[in-house]
């Protein structure tokens, strides 16, 4: 549908064009004079030309809202006449014939770019398939997009209808097949062209079941809320003061305000260590859901033959960096977990040769308690995870010691010892990966070795869901916050459904992704990615719908993101 520019002359007009506008799902004109138009939606008015233009071509769906002022900027090495919309650039061309002297920028091309992301790396269409439009880049255009691209194009010619070369001028040649991509959180079926990305929404009905992205958004965004919580990482990079080894700092998801946490412990023995700074090494470290709380197991004893922590003690401290405290007095603690609500404290205790047992330590009153499950040997207990309520735990163990070809068999029990469970036999030969989902019904389960399968099973072992196989070693999963999403890193950062559909990778371009986490919203993501220059953990932080990754931490590994209260 095309809207021919009404100038608002009588309040009666004015109040038929309100309700009309209203029908259409158009934005209401806070300030509307001869040959200019204003959306209170965003502060910005169209006029001149460029509201010609806007009008001619369905611009509120097409283009969306305007998000800048008509302006001068520097496109292709040239000062011209612009303004910004939500999912486009409209350019001011006016040594051309009308309708040539409006143009529109590259936008999809530009997006694409800018997240190193090479269109002729994609795969090809070897031929034109069956009810399919075969473009020149090497694409098929098909089903509900191709529908779309059809209906809609710039006016050209003054007939009724959209001709190809009319939808060529809006939309430019595919750029991509169509492909799953994430977008707010959701995977959709999408498919890239030089001017936009189309999106198929099958939920809407026809025609907007297919929208176009708000790619002007993207390149030119507006003031948006700032991301909640704080990020927590570990570095061991140059910042880290009179430590010899590394530290939990928190830091604002913009990069702001960093805060050392964690502090040498004043009261261990340093007899061993013959240089003038401790170490003080964090082996692992968690943090409460509400940001209050840290837990970690140190070791500030370094053995320079074995290059490793030979004793090791658990630490809280304070969500703000105070009141650090000791809960242990050696040992050799490792695999911590920590309840979401900040009690009970869990870790391996793996010190002698024989059976090993799980220390589970209430953080206010210091009491402990060793789990050694009567009746059954367990070795190189791994994979110790908590559930969100601190009632049960899951791991993987041995049930005899560890031979030449180990396989690890997966369990459940309750935190004071009881109704142990062998869930699954024989789950990975290696170290697994698990994750309790936010409700505690589920465990997604990553066994972290070539050929197996990442899936997602109920907490009594039943309703396998796959997710995807692995050909290289895997870190993850996370779950997202809403528990709808799961989180995988490796050499690059994807997202999955928990039902395992619209597998998404979200960063590649590094040579690891060491760890990551959600955002208490699940619209964002941080993560510690490995520079292919540099070969240095940096922290970054990626919208989920539009990722592009932005350092705000230069050393940075074991990175977590909480809602601070």
């Amino acid at each position: 549908m095309r809207v021919r520019r009404t100038l608002l002359r009588t309040p009666l007009l004015l109040g038929m064009l309100l309700v009309s506008a209203l029908a259409l799902f158009m934005s209401i004109p806070a300030n509307a004079q001869e040959n200019e138009r204003c959306f209170a939606e965003t502060d910005f008015c169209i006029s001149g030309r460029f509201l010609e233009f806007w009008e001619q071509n369905d611009g509120l769906r097409v283009f969306g809202l305007p998000i800048s002022a008509q302006q001068e900027e520097m496109v292709e090495g040239r000062l011209i006449q612009v303004q910004w919309f939500e999912r486009n650039r409209l350019e001011l061309h006016p040594d051309n014939a009308p309708p040539y002297d409006v143009l529109l920028g590259r936008l999809g091309h530009t997006v694409l770019e800018s997240r190193g992301r090479d269109w002729f790396t994609f795969p090809k269409d070897e031929g034109l398939q069956a009810g399919c439009r075969l473009f020149t880049t090497g694409f098929n255009v098909c089903d509900d997009i191709l529908a779309a691209w059809q209906a809609n194009g710039l006016e050209l010619d003054g007939q009724a209808g959209s001709s190809p070369e009319e939808s060529l001028a809006l939309f430019g040649q595919p750029l991509s097949p169509a492909q799953t991509e994430v977008i707010d959180g959701k995977a959709y079926t999408v498919q890239w062209f030089e001017r936009t990305r189309f999106e198929v929404h099958p939920g809407n009905r026809p025609p907007f079941n297919v929208q176009f992205g708000l790619l002007g958004n993207l390149l030119r965004p507006r003031d948006v809320p700032t991301p909640p919580g704080r990020i927590a990482f570990l570095d061991n990079g140059p910042n880290v003061p009179a430590i010899n080894g590394n530290a939990i700092y928190t830091i604002n998801p913009d990069g702001t305000d960093r805060r050392l946490i964690s502090t040498v412990d004043p009261s261990a023995s340093d007899a061993s260590n013959t240089s003038a700074e401790r170490w003080f090494l964090i082996l692992s470290y968690d943090w409460t859901r509400d940001g209050s709380r840290f837990a970690f197991n140190a070791t500030t004893v370094w053995n320079p033959k074995t290059g490793g922590d030979d004793a090791s003690n658990i630490y809280t401290v304070a969500g703000d960096g105070s009141n650090q405290r000791r809960l242990t007095d050696g040992g050799a603690y490792r695999v911590l977990a920590l309840a979401a609500g900040g009690a009970p404290i869990a870790a391996v205790d793996s010190m002698g040769e024989g059976p090993q047992s799980i220390v589970v330590i209430d953080p206010e009153s210091q009491q402990r308690r060793s789990l050694t499950f009567a009746g059954t040997d367990l070795y190189s207990i791994r994979s110790l995870t908590l559930s969100p309520d601190g009632s049960q735990m899951a791991f993987t163990a041995l049930s005899r010691p560890a031979g030449e070809t180990p396989k690890y068999d997966l369990y459940i029990a309750s935190v004071d010892g009881s109704s142990l469970v062998r869930v699954r036999e024989n789950v990975s030969d290696n170290d697994a990966r698990l994750a309790w989902s936010p409700d505690g019904t589920q465990l997604a389960m990553n066994p972290n070795v070539d050929g197996g399968m990442t899936y997602v099973i109920n907490q009594d072992g039943s309703g396998q869901r796959n997710l995807f196989p692995i050909n290289r070693p895997l870190g993850g999963p996370k779950w997202s916050p809403d528990g709808t999403r799961l989180l995988f890193y490796g050499q690059t950062l994807s997202v999955v459904n928990a039902d395992g559909s619209g597998l998404t990778t979200l960063a590649d371009g590094f040579s690891a992704v060491e760890s990551a986490d959600w955002s208490p919203d699940g619209r964002r993501i941080v993560f510690a990615g490995r520079q292919l220059e540099t070969d240095a953990n940096s922290v970054y932080v990626t919208a989920v719908a539009n990722p592009a990754p932005q350092i705000i931490a230069d050393y940075g590994v074991n990175v977590l993101w909480r809602q601070v209260e």
